[in-house]
């Protein structure tokens, strides 16, 4: 080397190297579709890996909670919500078909939020974009949804509740569940990179958010003790997963379409968090590796 050349630092050497896109499309992301699945499939598989009942715990943990809820809510604090399709009244039905809903938003948000730091050390060696380890964590939780509401389509029946023509509505609330989420985790997981406290602060939140929520309790009664107040119904309603577990309790229990009010704001906070989120990601995730 003579006396006039300037040596590269080898870590300046090895970021020019290693420079990685940043600003990924959907084209970009589509030449990815093996990895993706790689993903997914191991997302899956490892799920319940090594347990007796094997999946058959996506059914019994709800079933569970639905035992508890129903003694607790229904028989002794007496909670009655209107009787759905063919004058069927039966709580633990009336419960499942929204507490399904929200037990995907929480576990696969809670997933979401820790998929980077689970994979860090994928993150760090090579590059894909991240993206995909959220929605990996989405789909495959959406996979154990759909094998829940299959169950809950067969308990509707034994009810005397007929589903299958609510079927199609059933998948577009679900769908835009999903965007939902996927948006809302996206944003979870770059916040939980840069601030680690995020997880715990998100256990305080869903709990807030699941009283806030009419899983375990009717609507109906907020209203009458809350009718002095229109500011905080409104409010309330404004709540995007209170919508899509109404929108898929009328579609499944009580056999109706939802209002017009509750499909604009099940749509518009899916795919408005979809893009939010989305936004939010691409913004940081130059410097994830970095930080991890």
């Amino acid at each position: 080397m003579t006396a006039g050349a300037q040596r590269v630092p080898a870590p300046v050497a090895d970021l020019q190297v290693h420079v990685w896109p940043t600003r990924q499309g959907i084209g970009e992301l589509r030449g990815y579709g093996e990895l993706f699945g790689n993903l997914l499939l191991r997302d899956l598989r490892s799920k319940y890996k090594r347990t007796a009942l094997g999946w058959g715990w996506s059914m019994i943990n709800p079933l569970a909670q639905v035992v508890v809820f129903t003694f607790v809510f229904r028989l002794i604090f007496r909670a009655a919500p209107p009787p759905g399709a063919n004058g069927v009244d039966s709580f633990p039905v009336w419960l499942l078909c929204g507490l399904l809903a929200w037990n995907y938003f929480t576990i696969a948000s809670n997933a979401g939020m820790r998929s980077l730091l689970d994979n860090a050390s994928l993150v760090q060696k090579t590059y894909f974009p991240r993206a995909l380890l959220i929605a990996t964590t989405t789909v495959a939780q959406i996979v154990t949804l759909l094998i829940e509401m299959g169950i809950l389509a067969m308990i509707l029946l034994v009810v005397g509740i007929v589903p299958f023509l609510w079927l199609p509505g059933v998948l577009v609330v679900l769908a835009l569940l999903a965007c939902f989420v996927t948006g809302f985790s996206l944003v979870l997981a770059v916040t939980n990179v840069y601030f680690r406290d995020t997880s715990h602060l998100m256990g305080l939140v869903f709990q807030i958010w699941f009283y806030a929520t009419p899983v375990i309790y009717p609507y109906r009664q907020l209203i009458e003790q809350a009718a002095s107040m229109p500011w905080l119904l409104w409010l309330y309603e404004a709540n995007p997963m209170f919508q899509f577990v109404e929108g898929l309790r009328d579609l499944l229990y009580y056999q109706q379409v939802p209002g017009p009010a509750s499909i604009a704001v099940m749509v518009v906070s899916g795919l408005g968090m979809l893009l939010i989120g989305w936004a939010v990601f691409l913004r940081f995730e130059p410097r994830l590796a970095e930080e991890l």
